[in-house]
């Protein structure tokens, strides 16, 4: 049976839970490398991102302060039951949307899984006909589920209460699906800013550099693009965005070797170490904000 728990309660409940829970987690050790930093929020209802660790591959959940739910893909296809899990055990409901940044195995493998144990109103995604068995399962599992289609292009523009996102790229379809045409979204709450890119590479970034500009991509708060890839966060790109926070979703000891060295020299320039949080090191990282201030809320 498919989850249905509600939202506004649980939005509610969470906000007051986590802050009982970094309290208590202050007296317990910890076995990361590093103890979280405790950063407590003001009264008013956070919006929350929770950065999933999937391993080598992309997941991004996002709660709304009117409890309104956004999962940015799911992983491999083995990362499918790990995303399940962790939602079930934060108590979300129904999925109000699912974004799916592309088409590759690594970003969209494991909503199989997420098709099967949730409601999904509706989908964000490519309009291209990628023929690979992870695509053509994923669109049946969005016909078989009935959710609403968006096709994805520039500038389009959508809410979720004070929460608003704009689809920035792709403009259209050139990569067949592939990293190039991953979709790149911004979302904004109050003074906070956040930049979603998928596997964005070079020519991406640039598009979207050349369209937007600083003014437009300004961002508080960076997906990495690429896993840390030298393929993508260049220069350019990361002058036009200007984070203060960098998180980099890749796996521990992964094959690929991201995040790769000259990409960590160039976020490097631009951020604080302490302000760029790896996955694989860090495990799950959860980022709220009131609408003025960010605060990191816990590691897993």
């Amino acid at each position: 049976m498919k989850n249905t728990v509600n939202k506004r309660f649980f939005i509610r409940f969470t906000a007051s839970l986590f802050a009982v829970l970094l309290v208590l987690a202050s007296f317990v050790g910890c076995e990361r490398e590093k103890e979280p930093e405790i950063w407590v929020p003001s009264d008013d209802l956070p919006l929350e991102v929770h950065f999933i660790d999937v391993g080598q591959g992309d997941s991004q959940l996002i709660i709304t302060p009117t409890g309104d739910t956004i999962l940015i893909d799911a992983g491999l296809p083995e990362a499918g039951y790990k995303v399940v899990k962790y939602l079930q055990d934060i108590g979300v409901g129904d999925i109000d949307l699912f974004v799916a940044s592309h088409y590759d195995g690594d970003h969209i493998g494991g909503s199989h899984d997420v098709f099967n144990e949730f409601i999904i109103h509706a989908v964000l995604m490519l309009d291209c006909d990628k023929n690979t068995s992870t695509a053509k399962r994923f669109k049946t599992d969005v016909k078989s589920e009935g959710s609403e289609i968006i096709y994805a292009v520039r500038g389009y523009e959508f809410s979720y209460g004070n929460v608003e996102f704009l689809v920035m790229s792709p403009e259209k379809i050139t990569d067949d699906g592939g990293n190039d045409d991953s979709i790149i979204l911004r979302m904004e709450y109050g003074e906070s800013s956040y930049l979603f890119t998928g596997d964005a590479e070079k020519k991406s970034e640039r598009a979207a550099v050349d369209f937007y500009g600083a003014d437009g991509l300004s961002s508080d708060v960076l997906k990495v693009g690429h896993h840390g890839s030298y393929t993508s966060s260049t220069s350019e790109f990361l002058n036009a965005v200007s984070p203060e926070i960098a998180v980099i979703s890749c796996g521990k000891g992964n094959s690929y070797g991201h995040p790769h060295t000259s990409t960590m020299n160039r976020l490097k320039v631009k951020i604080k170490a302490e302000n760029i949080l790896r996955i694989d090191i860090m495990g799950t990282v959860v980022i709220m904000t009131d609408g003025k201030e960010i605060y990191r809320a816990q590691e897993y």
